[in-house]
């Protein structure tokens, strides 16, 4: 059998289109829930989502990139394929169930509100999620396709159903549909692309234990995103005076600082869903390259996604920096103050998330190298949790963003320390002073817009001012500027371009 794969390009193009749509859909909807749900409410649910998404990534394990690592090695042998699909699906299943029973047991040891219930679907989804398969297979057009028309679907029903606070479940269903439906469509469609081959107890056993070395790293990962959330529920005390509605509430520091952490949290992950969009991608290339014993294709597509990631990392730091206070105004509205300086502050992990993400998984997991990562994650995630004991009782979710950020500085500091022998960085690092030079200019033009024209007085227009400004000054300097990855891209399809013009004038 000869499976038809895209290039790299295309298929980053077609992850890309999905990711963008994945950030184009919060900043349009989160204004709006930002106003009908105030932030303990938004905390509260944050919270419960939290708790299943702790069972969520057990039942993943580490079966979706162990399946998608595999099938790119065998892209061209239907029967190996399938032996691979089934063999992580019936793992998969077991330790789903499990896991849904385990939930169970804690809806009934809490307060029994209906939200779990809700979100324990989100965990069912994950014995049905087969896109690791067509990753596998280097098919991102079919993954992409499904998630735009799913997050479109969902964007439009939160204007449509969600009306008042009393509608936080309906809000639930909508998030947890956007999690299930791509699933189960995908996985209806993953039997065009193979066929029933009942796996052995070896294969089985295989499976778990490859998995089991690429689940550490996702536990580690984890640390990041759920237990900052999690402690910051636990160890901020007290309550607060809030106004909804005109009517002032009293409500608890712990749900208050929850959804101030999970509103900025939300527009930091939209930041980076832009740089982990390559991921996926480069984990299947660089998996059958290694494969094919062509290490020195492996590595020049490394130092191409290190300029695109610093290409992208260094101007969105300084950006946000700079536009923070004016965006929380206007996208949150009254009320979430706080989300700038927490924005302000998680954005200097842009750098850090997209040097580590990159050595970690266009390298090391694709060349079977995980331990190593993982003993990096895992030292950062460990110094995250120390500090976030110590800082979030007195300083709440600044606290808690401020850990975070120490502790991806540590991961790309290890990460570097354990892979500097195989991976001439001298390359790398320069790619980012290239980048901090326009950005810099950039910064400054800003500043000198919010003080002085915009007189630090937020509005959507002075907003989209500033954003404009800012996107058009970076570009115009950094092509300005010798061997930037604008120049390079330019001079290899302008000649193209012209060939195809002349041909059409023919």
């Amino acid at each position: 059998m000869k499976q038809k794969k895209l290039s790299i390009k295309t298929n980053y193009i077609f992850n890309l289109i999905a990711t963008l749509v994945t950030l184009l859909a919060p900043f349009i909807t989160t204004p709006y829930v930002s106003r009908v749900f105030n932030a303990s409410l938004l905390g509260t649910n944050s919270y419960i989502s939290t708790v299943s998404t702790i069972f969520v990534i057990v039942s993943t394990f580490g079966f979706y990139i162990f399946g998608q690592r595999e099938i790119s090695k065998y892209w061209d042998d239907k029967e190996k394929i399938s032996s691979i699909f089934f063999s992580v699906f019936i793992c998969r299943l077991a330790l789903t169930f499990l896991c849904s029973c385990l939930y169970l047991i804690v809806f009934f040891l809490s307060d029994k509100n209906v939200l779990y219930i809700i979100y324990l679907f989100s965990i069912v989804h994950v014995a049905f999620d087969c896109g690791f398969l067509f990753a596998g297979l280097q098919k991102f057009k079919f993954i992409s396709i499904v998630s735009i028309a799913v997050r479109i679907i969902s964007c439009v029903s939160i204007f449509i159903f969600i009306k008042s606070v009393d509608d936080i479940w309906i809000y639930a269903v909508i998030t947890v549909f956007n999690i299930i439906a791509s699933s189960i469509i995908i996985f209806i469609f993953s039997f065009k692309e193979i066929k029933f081959i009942k796996p052995t107890m070896g294969e089985l056993k295989y499976t778990f234990m490859g998995s089991l070395k690429l689940f550490l790293p996702t536990i580690a990962i984890s640390i990041f995103t759920l237990f900052d959330k999690l402690l910051i529920q636990w160890l901020s005390f007290g309550t607060s005076i809030i106004t909804v509605n005109g009517v002032e509430t009293s409500v608890s520091n712990a749900s208050l600082e929850s959804g101030f952490y999970v509103q900025a949290d939300s527009i930091i992950s939209i930041c980076l869903t832009i740089i982990y969009s390559l991921q996926s991608v480069m984990i299947s290339k660089n998996a059958e390259e290694i494969k094919k014993g062509n290490i020195d294709c492996v590595f020049r597509n490394m130092y191409k996604s290190n300029q695109f990631i610093s290409f992208i990392t260094v101007p969105m730091t300084i950006g946000l920096l700079v536009i923070a206070p004016c965006f929380c105004t206007v996208f949150f509205g009254d009320g979430y103050d706080k989300c700038s300086v927490l924005i302000q502050i998680a954005s200097i992990s842009f750098i850090f998330s997209g040097f580590h993400s990159m050595i970690g998984n266009h390298y090391l997991i694709a060349s079977e190298k995980e331990r190593i990562y993982t003993i990096a994650l895992f030292s950062g995630g460990f110094v995250n949790i120390i500090l976030n004991l110590i800082l979030i009782p007195f300083h709440g979710a600044i606290g808690a963003m401020i850990a975070t950020i120490i502790g991806k500085f540590l991961i790309s500091l290890l990460t570097y320390m354990f892979t500097k022998k195989e991976i001439n960085y001298s390359s790398y690092f320069f790619n980012y002073l290239k980048c901090l030079i326009p950005s810099g200019i950039m910064g400054s033009v800003l500043i000198f817009e919010w003080l002085f024209i915009f007189k630090k007085i937020p509005s959507i227009s002075s907003l989209l001012v500033l954003v404009l400004s800012g996107v058009l000054i970076y570009l115009c300097v950094t092509t300005m500027m010798k061997g930037n990855i604008l120049k390079e891209e330019w001079n290899k399809y302008f000649p193209k371009l012209q060939k195809y013009l002349r041909e059409d004038e023919d």
